[in-house]
């Protein structure tokens, strides 16, 4: 996680690492030089969010990471283990987007 400038929308909120909003769709590999870590990245699904003035949609990528480099930490990001996620103010908009990545389950699991 990381966050958001203080002025603005989401102002100051944690948010999930991505990029920039715009009106055009990001291309697959444009979107994912902007991943905070190698993947392998998967498109977990797609998020719409209505804010006041306009409608965002989002496309979710998610990678399994083993462990998280120091490097991670030190770059300004926040890394949180997933169980703790729940316990964290995150807008709605980010609640939205951990929804679209359900956790992996080993396979025989529920």
């Amino acid at each position: 996680l990381r966050r958001r400038p203080a002025s603005g929308l989401l102002g100051g909120m944690l948010e999930l690492p991505g990029t920039e909003w715009r009106a055009e769709p990001w291309a697959e590999s444009e979107a994912l030089a902007h991943a905070p870590l190698p993947g392998p990245w998967r498109q977990a699904g797609r998020v719409t969010h209505v804010f006041t003035h306009f409608t965002l949609h989002v496309d979710v990528y998610a990678a399994r990471i083993g462990r998280f480099p120091n490097s991670a930490a030190q770059a300004g990001g926040l890394v949180f283990a997933a169980r703790d996620l729940d316990g964290l103010a995150l807008p709605s908009l980010m609640r939205k987007c951990l929804a679209a990545t359900p956790p992996d389950r080993p396979t025989g699991a529920p």
